[in-house]
């Protein structure tokens, strides 16, 4: 959940611009806050929408309260609303407020919502914009450590500055995602990538060692984040090792197990940090899928990332290819009628035998050709007179 805790930091008696023109509005507010506790501790989706629910309706009765639309960005954010629009255009108003924490937690949320969108073009500007995130928190906020002696010290003085560690590691953590997801895991299944990807996962694994044990040094520091920062940490590990693993699989290299057991046990390192953290499930998930070839644990790790929020139409897909695998064409389509936008996807729900070919050469990819000859072999069946189909699986037997 893309969210900053402000309990200390975000006072409206405190702070005069965020003090409660009317009392109703107030306590729309409140009640969302509860809401939105309620959805952290669950996970169940109907709090979430309650929450938007109460904060929109504070904001009709008080249009110029900020803490409310706020956390309704937050609130769309989650839930994923208009590929993120709406969330997008909230935090780009909060990015540019004279409140220090609220300008910073707002540029966070932003690339987080960037993030949600799962659109590459959007990855190297949010990177930039943690990258400088990071640098205006260290700039502007408590050192990074600093005890609460010291702070005591400073605060006779006159200092107001607030603690950034939580926020700070924030940003760190989902900057190493983003910097992971371009340069190693995207295109850890593409011919010819073997060297670059393990040169760059080499890097990036000495760069998460020096950030765990950062994070280690200030854990007692990163309040009610903490679960989900470390999740995010570990969850970087695990891609890591599991792209290392897909490219042992596609080579057929001998350290395929070894990467995949390491992946898995970041996965699932992540998991208990924060059970909440919907992305460490769903690897996992198409860890069992493209690399372990394990179907029937693939279905029942995507079954229970779809019922969340988080990655819910990358399981679905995924439900169903797996359910394709299967020949299963009444699932399959379930699942693929269940995405927000299947054409998106690549899917046409009105062509059965284009999805098998697609399903096919996504296995063939995976470097798992029994599995695609058999779905190819049933086109060829249903389609005697295919001649370009007929020489594919020729090849693909050759090859085996």
């Amino acid at each position: 959940m893309s969210t900053v805790g402000f309990s200390s930091q975000l006072s409206a008696t405190a702070i005069p611009q965020l003090k409660f023109v009317d009392g109703r509005a107030a306590g729309l507010f409140v009640e969302a806050l509860h809401l939105l506790r309620r959805y952290e501790e669950t996970s169940s989706k109907h709090f979430l929408e309650d929450a938007q629910a109460a904060l929109e309706k504070s904001l009709t009765i008080s249009p110029r309260e900020l803490l409310p639309k706020f956390y309704l960005g937050i609130t769309k954010s989650v839930l994923g609303q208009e590929d993120q629009k709406a969330a997008i255009r909230i935090f780009k108003e909060f990015s540019k407020s004279d409140l220090f924490f609220l300008r910073t937690a707002a540029k966070y949320n932003l690339a987080a919502a960037y993030v949600e969108t799962y659109n590459l073009d959007r990855f190297p500007e949010a990177i930039d914009d943690l990258e400088e995130l990071s640098k205006e928190l260290t700039k502007e906020g408590i050192p990074l450590g600093q005890t609460g002696f010291v702070r005591a010290l400073w605060e006779c003085c006159g200092d107001q500055r607030v603690r950034v560690e939580p926020l700070y590691y924030l940003a760190e953590v989902t900057r190493d995602y983003l910097l992971i997801h371009l340069k190693i895991w995207e295109p850890r299944w593409k011919k010819k990538a073997e060297k670059e990807v393990r040169e760059q996962a080499k890097q990036m694994h000495e760069i998460l060692t020096a950030r765990g044990a950062a994070l280690k040094k200030h854990d007692k520091f990163l309040g009610g984040q903490r679960g989900e920062i470390w999740a995010w940490h570990l969850n970087n590990f695990g891609i890591i090792h599991a792209a290392l693993a897909a490219i042992a699989r596609r080579s057929n290299c001998s350290d395929i197990d070894a990467h995949a057991n390491d992946a898995e046990e970041y996965f699932d390192q992540a998991h208990k940090f924060d059970p909440n953290f919907g992305s460490s499930r769903a690897n996992l998930a198409r860890l069992y899928l493209e690399v372990r070839a394990n179907y029937e644990k693939a279905i029942q790790l995507f079954e229970e990332v779809s019922l969340g929020l988080e990655a819910s139409d990358l399981a679905h897909f995924c439900l169903g290819q797996l359910h394709t695998i299967a020949q299963n064409r009444e699932k399959a389509i379930e699942h693929f009628r269940s995405l927000k936008s299947p054409k998106e996807w690549g899917i046409d729900l009105d062509d059965w035998p284009a999805i098998r070919r697609d399903v096919a050469e996504n296995l063939i990819k995976w470097n798992q050709t029994d599995a695609a000859l058999l779905l190819l072999g049933k086109l060829l069946l249903e389609n005697q007179a295919d001649t370009e189909l007929r020489n594919r699986i020729k090849a693909l037997e050759q090859r085996r």
